[in-house]
């Protein structure tokens, strides 16, 4: 995931939805739910903090269909480190990273890797919180409700 965020150290909308496992716009317009980019993009944001919540990532849009992982409430890239090291521990179902240094020095397949710190470890192994396919199927129901949900919100408001 390292060399797919900009010198900024952002992620586009299209990684974010791609990562977490969210249904494409134009994929949801196919299907009839004609959801405004603007919303979109506050509906991808809101379930994808969420999302990168469960290792203490927090996602903050820097400019439109850009975003910045910052840490949460107290944490520091060493534990988000090992949050994430037991995220692929579970994903995996058998012990990939026995602690969070491991992240600093191996891949998940074991390849030799060199990183001086926590912060950039999580940057490169972001993809070990991509969702599996049966987590991508939850996320885009959930998401297909909340569109649907904010379209009658606003339909709703036009008709008061």
């Amino acid at each position: 995931m390292e060399d797919k965020r900009n010198p900024n150290g952002e992620l586009s909308l299209t990684q974010v939805v791609e990562l977490v496992g969210l249904p494409a716009r134009l994929e949801l317009v196919r299907e009839g739910l004609d959801l405004p980019a603007d919303l979109y993009r506050k509906l991808v944001r809101r379930v994808a903090d969420h999302y990168f919540g469960v290792v203490g990532l927090g996602l903050r849009e820097t400019r439109p269909e850009h975003y910045a992982l910052d840490l949460r409430g107290g944490s520091e890239w060493r534990d988000v480190a090992y949050a994430l090291a037991h995220v692929a521990n579970v994903k995996q179902d058998r012990v990939v990273y026995h602690d969070e240094e491991e992240l600093l020095h191996r891949g998940p397949e074991g390849e030799p890797r060199d990183f001086h710190d926590f912060k950039d470890a999580v940057w490169a192994n972001l993809d070990l919180l991509r969702a599996d396919p049966s987590e991508r199927e939850v996320q885009q129901r959930a998401f297909r409700a909340a569109a649907e949900a904010s379209l009658e919100v606003i339909k709703a408001r036009r008709a008061a």
